[in-house]
């Protein structure tokens, strides 16, 4: 993977080859480790439908940004709109 195309903390993500119980999972990438053979990154379950985000450390390669900025949006305002946003 080329520095440009590396992912990065924020980066909503899906596996480019998901499995038939994961097709339409979207994922945000919290931690991304390049300084390995095989970068690996850890991804936590957008809109899972339980109150905290699933976690797992997957292999980088076998993940693709989400580019489409409407669908980013999309899971993004979904995910707020689960979480307590209470003042203070």
């Amino acid at each position: 993977m080329t520095m440009e195309n590396q992912l990065k903390r924020g980066d909503i993500v899906q596996f480019h080859t998901p499995y038939p119980t994961e097709v339409g999972e979207r994922y945000i990438v919290q931690e991304a480790h390049y300084d390995m053979e095989r970068p690996r990154v850890k991804i936590a379950m957008l809109d899972s439908g339980l109150r905290w985000m699933p976690v797992q450390h997957v292999f980088a390669e076998d993940l693709e940004v989400i580019r489409d900025g409407d669908e980013v949006i999309k899971f993004v305002d979904k995910y707020l709109a689960t979480k307590d946003l209470a003042d203070g």
